[in-house]
């Protein structure tokens, strides 16, 4: 789940202010690219992706995990 969420958390940073509907191509690139540099294969990154979007438990431990690497107390 850690590769997950520093990749989401990469992603909204590029994608920050920008409605998804209207990434440019350098931001899609970008974004593209952080999945590819995750550690994770887009299927595998994806299927992470619609778990999350479908669990509040899971959507939950993404949000504890993201709290934590803001505050430096990030855990595995």
């Amino acid at each position: 789940m850690t590769l997950y969420t520093t990749a989401m958390t990469r992603m909204r940073a590029i994608a920050a202010g920008t409605p998804n509907d209207q990434l440019t191509l350098q931001q899609q690139t970008a974004i593209g690219n952080v999945v590819a540099d995750s550690g994770l294969d887009s299927q595998r990154f994806n299927a992470i992706a619609d778990a999350v979007a479908a669990s509040p438990h899971l959507r939950a431990r993404v949000a504890l995990q993201r709290a934590r690497a803001s505050a430096g107390t990030a855990r595995p």
